[in-house]
C-alpha cells in the first residue's frame, strides 16, 4: 500500500490530532484522580501526578497536621513546599489559611479573619476555609457568624456531620444558641444526633439536651440519649440519669422495679434489666418470668437493674422453680457508688412452694443501687437451671 504525499501530510496531522488527544485525555484523568485522592488520600494522589499544586498542598497540610498533633513547627521545606504550589495555583485558598492559623497564633485576629475570608472568597466550596472561619468567628464571639458557616460546612460534608459537632455544641451553650440551633435542626435534622451526643458528654447539658431533643427525645434509642445517661451515672448523679430515663422511655409512673415479670421493654439499660448471654450462662425471658441457666464454672451476673431507692425497709419477693438446690444463684442489692453489700438472698432458701421472700434496709448514703441475680461457681463446676416468676419489690411498713 502506497501513501502519496497529500496523504502523508494528512495522516500526520491525524497523527498529531491523536497524540494531542490522547494527552489531553490522560491530563483529564489525572485531573479527576488528582480532585478526588488530594483532599483523602494525597500520598495516593501524589502517585498520580506528584508536583500537581494541589497534590503538594495537601501533603503539605498533611505534614502539618501531623506535626501539630506532636505539637512542633512545621519544617521549612514544608511552609517553601506551599509557596512553591502557591505560586502555580495563584487561586488557591491554602496559603491565605496558612497565613490566617499563623495570625491567630500571634494574636492578630483581625488579619486572621481577612485571610480566612480571601481564603473562603477564593474557593467558597473549601471546606477547610468554612472550618478556620467558623471556628474564628466562635473563637471571637460571632455565634450566628459562625453558625452559618458551620451550616454550610455540614450541607458541603454530610457525612462528616460529627466534626462540625463541637462547634455547634459551643454555641448551643452561648445565651440564644439554643434557639438558633433548634431553627438549624429543622432544616437539617441529620446535624442533631451528633450535636446531642457531643453535648452528652457533660451531664451539666442535661436539660439543655431535652430542650433541642424536643420531641426527637422519646424516639427509638439513639446514641445521645444512652451517652448522656452514661455520662450522669459517671458523675454519680443517678436521679436526674433516672429522670432522663423515665424521659427518653416514656415510662411515666415506674414501681420500684422495672418490668419485674420480664415481659421486655425497649427501655435502655441500666434501669431496664441487663441479661447474660455467654460462656458462663445465660437469663431469657419466658411466659412472665425469667429462664436462668447457670453453668457453674466461673462466677456471673445473669440478671441486673439499677435502682434508685430512697433510704428505708424493703422486701423483695418471688417464686422460683426448678433445682431448689439452687445455692449457687442468689439476689444481691449492693449500694453504689462504693458496691458496699446491703442484701443477699440464696435461691435455694425458697420455701416450700417455691416462695422466696427478702428483706432488707437501704441505708442513708446510699444514692443508688445494684439488683443483680449472681451466679458463684463451685470448686467442682454444676450447672443449675431454674424458672423466677412472680418477682416484686415493695415498700415494708415503718415499724
Amino acid at each position: 500500500m502506497t501513501i502519496s504525499r497529500g496523504g502523508s501530510a494528512s495522516l500526520g496531522r491525524w497523527l498529531l490530532v491523536g497524540a494531542a488527544a490522547l494527552v489531553a485525555g490522560v491530563a483529564v484523568v489525572r485531573t479527576a484522580a488528582v480532585n478526588s485522592f488530594a483532599d483523602h488520600a494525597p500520598d495516593l494522589a501524589a502517585r498520580v501526578w506528584a508536583d500537581h499544586p494541589d497534590v503538594a498542598l495537601s501533603l503539605a497540610f498533611a505534614a502539618i497536621g501531623r506535626s501539630a498533633a506532636l505539637r512542633q513547627e512545621p519544617s521549612p521545606a514544608v511552609i517553601e513546599s506551599i509557596r512553591r504550589a502557591s505560586r502555580r495555583a495563584p487561586l488557591a485558598p491554602e496559603p491565605f489559611l496558612v497565613r490566617g492559623v499563623s495570625a491567630q497564633v500571634k494574636g492578630e485576629l483581625a488579619v486572621a479573619e481577612q485571610a480566612f475570608l480571601e481564603a473562603r472568597r477564593r474557593h467558597p466550596r473549601s471546606r477547610a476555609a468554612r472550618y478556620f472561619l467558623a471556628e474564628h468567628y466562635l473563637r471571637t464571639g460571632r455565634l450566628a457568624a459562625g453558625l452559618q458557616e458551620i451550616s454550610v460546612l455540614a450541607r458541603l460534608v454530610p457525612q462528616a456531620a460529627g466534626s462540625t459537632a463541637p462547634f455547634l455544641a459551643t454555641f448551643a451553650r452561648a445565651p440564644g444558641g439554643s434557639a438558633e440551633l433548634r431553627r438549624l435542626f429543622d432544616r437539617q435534622p441529620e446535624l442533631r444526633g451528633p450535636v446531642l451526643t457531643e453535648l452528652a458528654k457533660d451531664p451539666a447539658n442535661a436539660r439543655l439536651i431535652l430542650s433541642l431533643a424536643g420531641r426527637s427525645a422519646n424516639d427509638a434509642p439513639q446514641g445521645w440519649q444512652a451517652q448522656l445517661i452514661d455520662s450522669l451515672l459517671r458523675a454519680g448523679d443517678y436521679r436526674q440519669a433516672h429522670q432522663i430515663w423515665r424521659s427518653v422511655a416514656g415510662v411515666s409512673q415506674p414501681g420500684l422495679l422495672f418490668d419485674p415479670a420480664f415481659r421486655g421493654s425497649s427501655a435502655p439499660a441500666p434501669f431496664n434489666w441487663t441479661l447474660a448471654a455467654g460462656g458462663t450462662g445465660f437469663a431469657e425471658r419466658v411466659d412472665n418470668g425469667l429462664h436462668v441457666v447457670f453453668y457453674g464454672r466461673d462466677n456471673a451476673t445473669l440478671a441486673s437493674q439499677l435502682l434508685v431507692l430512697e433510704p428505708g425497709s424493703y422486701r423483695l419477693a418471688m417464686r422460683v422453680a426448678g433445682d431448689t438446690r439452687a445455692s449457687l444463684l442468689a439476689w444481691r442489692v449492693i449500694c453504689l457508688p462504693g458496691r458496699n453489700g446491703v442484701a443477699e438472698a440464696p435461691l435455694d432458701k425458697a420455701a416450700t412452694g417455691g416462695r422466696l421472700e427478702a428483706a432488707f434496709v437501704v441505708p442513708g448514703g446510699c444514692p443508688a443501687q445494684q439488683l443483680e441475680l449472681a451466679g458463684t461457681a463451685p470448686d467442682v463446676p454444676r450447672q443449675v437451671d431454674v424458672t423466677i416468676s412472680q418477682l416484686s419489690l415493695t415498700r415494708a411498713p415503718a415499724r
